[in-house]
């Protein structure tokens, strides 16, 4: 489960070291991002009605595409505000997932230039007086790469650029008002130690030490009062610990050994595949059909099922 404002298309590289440690993967965009409808009339705002929707979606995806013809054990995998997602669904998911593994959860804000508490109090005066759809703050989804919060590896920073200014419908820039307060108030719930206790699933938290979105002491601090999660620092990252050199990438997984079953974390990493071309701004999406990884579909390259003609 990806980020805000981030698309199947930035994770093909992730999805085919899964795919070298014997995994079918299975994904989608986010409502209101990437290929999914918008839920605002300015395509460009990052908006959601109701957390729950989110829930709601990952429990249809899982049983109405996942479930009927694949085989367990299932892992969840997911980044910021995929692994937010995650966390509030969990209880309910007992059945159905085995582990999970969660990069940054979003369970805070920080680098913003004004302090959280501010956030919140406007976000909910807009939400509250019907101005949910105001966008609250400016487009910063075409910052420089020198001291960018989300990555620390400049070539596919590039990369990832190079794709959103070729296929900028599918990028989003500032979230409204809504989606912060609703945000704000799923991260609330999920820090909270009665919810906590109530996630069964073994769960595998990394943490990146240099993240400049979300304080590495509230991660910590959701580890020592939950019994199921476990912690792993990820000092070599920034915020996307998926979106790092492939050197550094299966060293994070070898490190989630003991979290996860021999099928999910080998004791020895298959050696890296080549790096994959970058997505080609030819005016279409994602590179040549040729080259690109087969992301559209309900499975990868792993799998033999007919793609998704419908998100």
């Amino acid at each position: 489960m990806q980020g805000r404002n981030e698309t199947i298309e930035k994770y093909y590289e992730t999805i085919r070291d899964f795919n070298a440690m014997g995994l079918w993967v299975a994904t989608f965009d986010l409502r209101g991002q990437g290929g999914s409808d918008r839920l605002h009339r300015n395509l460009r705002h990052g908006h959601v009605r109701r957390f729950s929707d989110y829930e709601r979606d990952l429990e249809i995806f899982l049983d109405k595409i996942v479930l009927p013809d694949a085989r367990l054990p299932f892992f969840l995998v997911g980044h910021s505000t995929g692994a937010l997602i995650a966390l509030s669904a969990a209880p309910r998911l007992t059945n159905r997932i085995s582990r999970m593994a969660l990069s940054a959860p979003y369970i805070a804000l920080s680098g913003q230039g004004i302090p959280e508490r501010l956030i919140r109090t406007v976000a909910a005066a807009a939400s509250w007086t019907g101005l949910g759809g105001l966008a609250m703050g400016g487009n910063r989804s075409l910052r420089p790469f020198e001291n960018n919060p989300l990555t620390s590896d400049r070539r596919r920073f590039e990369r990832n650029t190079g794709f959103m200014q070729a296929h900028p419908e599918l990028h989003l820039g500032p979230p409204t008002a809504r989606w912060l307060r609703e945000t704000f108030k799923a991260a609330d719930r999920v820090r909270d130690q009665r919810h906590l206790t109530k996630i069964t699933i073994p769960t595998l938290l990394i943490a990146p030490v240099l993240d400049g979105l979300v304080p590495y002491r509230r991660r910590r601090n959701c580890r020592a009062i939950s019994a199921p999660p476990s912690s792993s620092p990820s000092p070599a990252a920034a915020t996307n610990c998926f979106r790092i050199a492939t050197s550094i990438a299966p060293r994070r997984w070898q490190r989630s050994a003991p979290s996860c079953p021999a099928s999910m974390a080998a004791s020895t990493w298959p050696k890296p595949p080549p790096e994959a071309p970058a997505p080609a701004p030819d005016g279409k999406r994602g590179s040549p059909a040729s080259q690109r990884p087969p992301l559209r579909g309900r499975r990868s390259e792993a799998a033999s099922r007919p793609p998704l003609s419908d998100r």
